[in-house]
């Protein structure tokens, strides 16, 4: 993928303020942390997920909100993006494991 340009918002997490963010992100892939893999990073409609332990993740928008709950079986999981804007997302697992998911248009 060439690399493409973003806007949207985000959290802080030194004040908890909402704050536009924009630039242009190159795709990396995949994003492992710890011992959680999201690929690829940027996302533009699917997105696979592999949470060793885990068994749910939640995604959450950059407001908070919890957006999808995914079951992983065998710590695993794919699911399609679409409907969701571009943006910051973050993926939490029931394992402790926080995840950021980049989606782009």
């Amino acid at each position: 993928l060439p690399p493409r340009a973003i806007s949207g918002y985000v959290l802080r997490s030194t004040d908890a303020a909402i704050v536009p963010l924009s630039g242009t992100i190159a795709p990396v892939e995949p994003l492992s942390m710890h011992g959680v893999v999201v690929a690829p990073q940027p996302a533009t409609s699917d997105l696979r997920i592999h949470a060793p332990g885990a068994s749910v993740a939640l995604l959450y928008s950059p407001q908070g909100q919890i957006l999808a709950t995914i079951p992983l079986t065998g710590g695993q999981a794919a699911i399609t993006l679409d409907g969701f804007c571009q943006g910051l997302y973050w993926l939490v697992t029931d394992s402790g494991s926080t995840v950021p998911v980049m989606l782009v248009r």
